[in-house]
């Protein structure tokens, strides 16, 4: 009896199908994470209608469940296309990291009275109102020295600094 190389060659073994079935049901579990608005973008609704229940799900065998089921729809669902949803998500969430880092740095260096954080503002979004953020300033730093702590006058300065980078 002899055995077809090719034939031997699309075999998989049993741990090698079990690898890949864990990569997908990982790769499931990522889409939890997504938005609504970034799991509508997802063509298979079976998958989407699952990674939904999943999320409403608070037990953790029922969930191990819903996750496995996932990775069993996984294996006839576009890997291509998963991934690239994931990507897009991740970057849209470093991005928004980042802004965050920057109207905290900005907050900082407008307590501190720090001048080029001012011009650095104006620079980037002409539209501001100086006058208004002038007056948060000023009201930010006399909170600040006058008790410790996040003021009120230091969140109202954040959220204006948040409607301007938006």
């Amino acid at each position: 009896m002899s055995t077809n190389k090719s034939d031997t060659n699309q075999l998989k073994s049993k741990s090698r199908l079990k690898r890949e079935m864990t990569e997908l049901q990982k790769l499931g579990e990522r889409l939890l994470d997504l938005t609504h608005e970034h799991l509508e973008n997802l063509s298979d609704q079976t998958l989407k209608e699952a990674v939904l229940v999943a999320k409403k799900i608070k037990q953790n065998s029922a969930k191990k469940r819903q996750l496995q089921f996932i990775g069993k729809l996984m294996r006839n669902t576009d890997r291509d296309e998963v991934t690239r949803l994931l990507d897009q998500f991740d970057n849209q969430s470093g991005q928004s990291a980042r802004h965050f880092h920057k109207m905290e740095r900005w907050r900082a260096g407008l307590i501190a009275n720090d001048n080029q954080v001012m011009q650095e503002i104006f620079l980037e979004y002409p539209h501001a109102d100086r006058q208004h953020l002038r007056h948060l300033v000023r009201h930010a730093i006399n909170e600040s020295v006058s008790q410790s702590g996040n003021s009120m006058h230091a969140r109202k300065l954040f959220k204006y600094l948040r409607e301007l980078v938006e």
